[in-house]
């Protein structure tokens, strides 16, 4: 064989040997792996499968021990209203007379052309101008002013509606609006109005046109006898 085509077989020979050496050496890159199991794709692809289930079921769990915790709530609320309201009836139940000494003029009920109805519409109690006037319960003052034939008035509004009313006054110690407690001083006893000398004119009205004896009242919150 020539020289030159000899050393061309050679060559091939050893080309061909290197290559496949190098194929066996190199290693082969891994194909992206493709999931025979289309689960895995469902689930990721799918999140509201299984997250709505999951919040459902907190949801339905919690509903009871949120109403039990709302129920205790509520009692707990009651509970301090009532004892509030407890406490406020506790208060009003205390009356006092409306001025100090105490000597009963015209009872309730009393008739005659003196008063324009021709009836006495209130107690009234003997004193002298300048005497103190005081709220026999707590309440808040509605009026205080000129009020016709009673004169000088002071009005104030107690629990459950009922109004007081102080007449005849020579001057009032509050204003509309202010709150009152048992025997705060409201007023003095005066001679102003429709009155033969100095005195109070007290009503009770369950109702603004509704007046009515007083002195039962006394005696139902322990004042008199």
């Amino acid at each position: 064989m020539h020289p030159y085509l000899a050393r061309c077989v050679v060559t091939g020979v050893v080309g061909v040997a290197l290559a496949v050496f190098g194929a066996a050496a190199t290693p082969v890159a891994a194909a992206p792996a493709v999931s025979a199991s289309p689960s895995v794709a469902t689930v990721s692809n799918s999140p509201t499968v299984t997250a709505p289930a999951t919040v459902a079921i907190t949801r339905v769990g919690a509903q009871p021990a949120l109403r039990a915790a709302t129920a205790r709530s509520v009692t707990a609320q009651r509970a301090s209203r009532s004892k509030a309201r407890l406490r406020a009836a506790r208060t009003d139940s205390t009356w006092v007379w409306p001025v100090s000494s105490v000597s009963l003029g015209e009872p309730f009920g009393a008739s005659g052309a003196r008063w324009s109805s021709g009836q006495h519409t209130g107690q009234d109690f003997d004193g002298d101008t300048g005497d103190a006037v005081r709220a026999v319960t707590s309440g808040v003052v509605i009026f205080a002013e000129s009020f016709g034939r009673r004169g000088i008035v002071v009005q104030l509004r107690h629990k459950g509606g009922i109004e007081t009313w102080y007449c005849h006054l020579s001057k009032v110690e509050v204003a509309v609006g202010d709150t009152v407690t048992t025997g705060k001083l409201i007023g003095r006893v005066g001679t102003t109005g429709n009155t033969t000398g100095s005195h109070l004119h007290f009503e009770l009205h369950t109702s603004p046109k509704v007046a009515v004896d007083p002195m039962p009242w006394f005696k139902r919150h322990g004042v008199g006898n």
